[in-house]
């Protein structure tokens, strides 16, 4: 079963879509409505599909095409514009919703407000569509030519049920269509939502292709010689689950999976058959669509790294309309991490280069330490020298009132602020009376005139209240303190995420005839055992550039500069249980260190053959 557990909802508001649209011609939104007739279906591909308007924008076109259609026709559209926002993880909830919005209110038609459980699926799916997926004609048209052909079946019922049936008829649509107009990842899309026993979640026909051949060997004989794409991958992902994974779930898409068979992971620009997947991610995305959240764990897990990863995933898409790797390097630049200034009064004040408005930065970096303060963060009096080169003090902006005047300015962008080390702070006094505005319920729609709630500063006197188009992402290092410890305040207003070791993902690199992956798992073990889950050692040590090291001073100078310090600072200079975790070829416990030698010369055999009989369950006695 190719079903995606995150995201019933999904599967069943399509279940919907093809009992009440496709067999009993009801909306999907309006289910008292009957509209979704062929009569309608056929007003609709007479002026929108068999006589497109080419140039301009899509939404005047698309109103005019529409402007001679009846009020079931425009409510058709509206259906299947929430049919359109079902499968994708990449396009913002608000977004999905405003484009069905956008219909009702041209055509004066009521619709629930957002959000309510109508809507919630649309913070689901399972695929990041990619810039083509953002050509909404194309999908539009396959799914009303689809259902104008179901509805002019003899049997609808017995033809919906025969998958193949209906995945032959989809590609017959996208062979009448024109090259440019055609929609494969749609056509995947109804496939999968339909039949996902069937058909895998892999949108991407590029990916297909990869898979079938990277794991050619594990097709059925009988498949590899006749089947299509869809039963060659079906027959991998069978092969799949009834070895490896015969017990637990599986998807093309973890990493250790997708590490196999994309070579690359490149995206081709402007195909919508490539955009990377990462199951964690997608996870995240939707995590953060409802809270601010917080990744935490051990050191080397990543945390840092995937704030990053997830705060471009999230913005890039958001006001751009583009995945990250789609990002031009205008477009990039203006998204990383940098300071931002959207007026020339600001430059004078804070004395910080100059971006113009068009480079406003959208996202934001800060580190907590024990001597930052609210007047970083928030304001405050910060020491100068005046013009005459007197000392003297001046009211500053910090980080969040910064980020926090940029969103209001620019109410239809996305702004994250990352927040690293989040707990190495004093967050009652960094935050103060934040910590009630950042609070989602207390946070400001800046399509309402006035806030819901906001605050006096105490400095400056101004009425600061926090808009909804910022998002917060904290990361915090669990060997320095438990989640448990956190301020309570804090904690009721994120979400936490936990990041532990992915030694999976070092499993298929091998350097010297050690497996990392398994090496690492081994010594988290004893270390878990031995000094606590919460200081285990990360993936990331033995990572360069997003990649397993594959080199063997690589892996010497992280066990000897990275490895042995951190785990002598775990047992805090008790050798006892630093030998118990690393054996007596390391630890000389009578003189209280790392044995010299492993420093020396000799160092590269020493190590390489402990960390051999580390795998091979040595005791290490002496």
């Amino acid at each position: 079963m190719a079903k995606y557990s995150n995201c019933p909802k999904s599967y069943e508001v399509f279940k919907q879509f093809m009992d009440r649209c496709i067999l009993h011609d009801r909306s999907l939104i309006w289910p008292e409505k009957e509209v979704w007739t062929l009569e309608n279906l056929e007003k609709i591909k007479t002026n929108f599909i068999d006589n497109p308007l080419m140039g301009g924008e899509f939404w005047p076109k698309l109103f005019e095409q529409f402007s001679g259609l009846n009020e079931g026709c425009w409510s058709i559209l509206a259906d299947a514009f929430f049919v359109y926002g079902l499968p994708s993880t990449y396009l913002k909830p608000e977004k999905e919703y405003e484009f069905i919005k956008k219909v009702c209110v041209k055509k004066d038609l009521s619709l629930p407000e957002f959000p309510d459980e109508k809507w919630k699926v649309l913070y689901q799916g399972f695929a990041k569509t990619a810039l083509q997926y953002n050509l909404k004609y194309k999908q539009l048209w396959v799914i009303f030519l689809f259902v104008i052909r179901v509805k002019k079946k003899e049997d609808k019922v017995l033809f919906l049920q025969d998958h193949k049936a209906v995945r032959d008829e989809l590609y017959d649509i996208l062979n009448d269509l024109e090259a440019r107009d055609r929609s494969y990842g749609m056509v995947n899309m109804i496939l999968h939502l339909g039949y996902p026993e069937y058909y895998d979640r892999m949108i991407s026909t590029q990916d297909k292709r990869k898979v079938i051949d990277y794991y050619s060997d594990r097709i059925d004989e009988g498949i590899k010689e006749k089947g299509n794409l869809n039963e060659k991958l079906l027959s991998i992902r069978e092969s799949f689950e009834q070895t490896e994974y015969k017990d637990k779930d599986f998807d093309f898409y973890y990493p250790v999976i997708k590490g196999e068979w994309d070579d690359d992971g490149d995206v081709t620009n402007g195909s919508e058959d490539s955009v990377e997947e990462d199951p964690f991610l997608d996870d995240l995305v939707k995590s953060l669509l409802h809270k601010q959240i917080i990744l935490y764990g051990p050191p080397g897990t990543g945390k840092t790294y995937y704030a990053q990863k997830l705060a471009r995933t999230v913005v890039a898409p958001d006001n751009f309309e583009k995945d990250y790797n789609q990002l031009n390097n205008d477009e990039i630049e203006q998204l990383e991490i940098g300071p931002i200034i959207d007026n020339v009064n600001r430059v004078k004040e804070e004395n910080i280069p100059y971006y113009p408005k068009t480079q406003v930065k959208y996202m934001r970096f800060c580190t907590f330490h024990p001597a930052y303060g609210y007047e970083d963060f928030m304001e405050g009096y910060r020491p100068e020298v005046s013009e005459e080169g007197r000392p003297t003090f001046k009211l500053k902006n910090g980080i969040f009132k910064n980020i926090c005047k940029d969103a209001i300015d620019n109410p239809d962008d996305t702004f994250i602020l990352i927040i690293d080390e989040i707990n190495r702070g004093d967050i009652p006094r960094i935050f103060g009376e934040l910590i009630t505005l950042i609070e989602p319920e207390k946070r400001w729609n800046l399509d309402k005139k006035n806030p819901k709630t906001a605050v006096v500063l105490p400095a400056s006197g101004e009425v600061f209240t926090v808009p909804e188009n910022i998002n917060i992402i904290g990361t915090m290092n669990t060997a320095d303190q438990s989640i448990a410890l956190l301020d309570i305040a804090l904690r009721r207003r994120f979400g936490f995420r936990e990041l532990m070791p992915m030694t999976e993902s070092l499993e298929n690199q091998e350097i010297s005839g050690i497996n990392i992956g398994i090496w690492l798992k081994e010594l988290n073990n004893r270390v878990l055992e031995k000094v606590g889950r919460n200081l285990q050692i990360g993936h990331s040590y033995f990572m360069k550039n997003s990649k397993p090291i594959n080199d063997e001073e690589d892996l010497l100078a992280a066990i000897k500069d990275e490895i042995l310090p951190l785990l002598q600072e775990y047992c805090y200079d008790d050798y006892f249980t630093l030998k118990e975790i690393l054996g007596p070829v390391i630890v000389n416990e009578r003189k209280g260190g790392f044995n010299q030698e492993i420093f020396s010369s000799k160092g590269r055999d020493i190590i390489i053959n402990f960390m051999k009989d580390m795998i091979a369950g040595d005791e290490y006695s002496d």
